[in-house]
């Protein structure tokens, strides 16, 4: 090995003096660094010399061995590799390249005399990208070079932005679904609002066609009970002042039992007075449930509330059993 290339190999091993891992993390765009891994001293140096006078930084190796050793302290960007060397040769130097996820994306192109297609055939399959034959054109070397670092870099650039998509995608998909789970409750909470505000509606109505006519019949209850009264009064009166009364007024008063009659008539009137009663504090619990009639917000007396509800709703707690049990509901400031 001449000065020239022992000095880049020194310059190698000054810049891989302090790494930061066993494998450097690679960064194609950044440095544009070339490694030529060849065992001929006179090929080292011409491609030495063409590329760091295109500008590019330059690594050599003189093996396959020393080529995975440097490598795994710094990253190059691209590779040329000689097929046929001493050790492992170029095939088998790529196969370990490419089996080793930190390096599989590294551009390798074959360095080769050989012209047979199944050789080329052979470095394609193990992950070369090209092939530069000997002797050597310049123009030809650079020109591959640049371009193969230009698709690599482009190619980490459409990684990079696939997964900047694909995360941007599922940070959609979430949104999106955090949106749907939303709208969803909403819409869920407005049909049940909808049905609540339909069924107030229903209530009030219901509540205002029972009011009418039940205020009319309780209304007349207490009328009804003093007529009915003052007309068994006047029944006893008769009953006093004539004693034996006819035939027809005998059989009559049997038929009807009219003892039982007198006795029962006030019991009847106080009943429909306690149920028109009853009606009536149904139809007013309905109107203070429905509330349509009233401001949207107001005070509102919270006993009351569950007063009413529970006037409401009482006919379910009344469990009826064999035994004739029920279950009240018993509420305790």
């Amino acid at each position: 090995m001449n000065l020239a290339v022992k000095s880049a190999q020194n310059s190698v091993s000054q810049r891989s003096s302090s790494p930061t891992g066993l494998f450097c993390e690679l960064n194609m765009a950044s440095t544009g660094t070339v490694l030529i891994v060849d065992d001929t001293a006179s090929n080292l140096q011409v491609l030495s010399d063409a590329l760091s006078d295109a500008g590019f930084e330059v690594a050599v190796a003189t093996s396959g061995e020393n080529a995975l050793r440097q490598i795994s302290y710094a990253l190059p960007s691209l590779i040329l590799l000689d097929i046929q060397m001493g050790g492992i040769d170029g095939f088998e130097t790529c196969r370990r390249l490419k089996a080793n996820p930190h390096t599989q994306d590294i551009p390798v192109i074959f360095m080769t005399a050989l012209s047979e297609v199944e050789t080329k055939i052979r470095g394609f399959e193990v992950g070369a990208v090209d092939y530069i034959t000997k002797p050597f054109q310049q123009a030809e070397v650079l020109a591959r070079v640049q371009l193969h670092l230009k698709l690599a870099m482009m190619t980490q650039q459409l990684t990079t932005q696939n997964l900047l998509l694909m995360e941007l995608t599922d940070s959609l998909e979430q949104r999106v679904t955090e949106r749907t789970q939303a709208l969803n409750q909403a819409n869920l909470q407005l049909m049940q609002q909808e049905k609540m505000s339909s069924l107030g509606q229903l209530v009030a109505g219901v509540a205002h066609e029972i009011n009418n006519p039940i205020n009319y019949i309780h209304g007349n209850m207490e009328p009804a009970a003093i007529y009915v009264k003052d007309i068994l009064l006047l029944l006893e009166l008769y009953q006093q002042e004539y004693p034996e009364p006819s035939s027809r007024i005998s059989e009559l008063a049997a038929q009807i039992d009219l003892p039982f009659v007198q006795a029962d008539l006030p019991k009847a009137i106080e009943s429909m007075r306690i149920g028109t009663e009853r009606i009536r504090e149904i139809v007013l619990s309905l109107r203070n449930f429905s509330r349509l009639d009233e401001a949207e917000i107001k005070d509102a007396d919270l006993h009351e509330s569950l007063d009413n509800t529970l006037m409401i709703i009482n006919h379910g707690y009344q469990l009826k059993t064999e035994y004739n049990l029920a279950v009240n509901v018993v509420i305790s400031t």
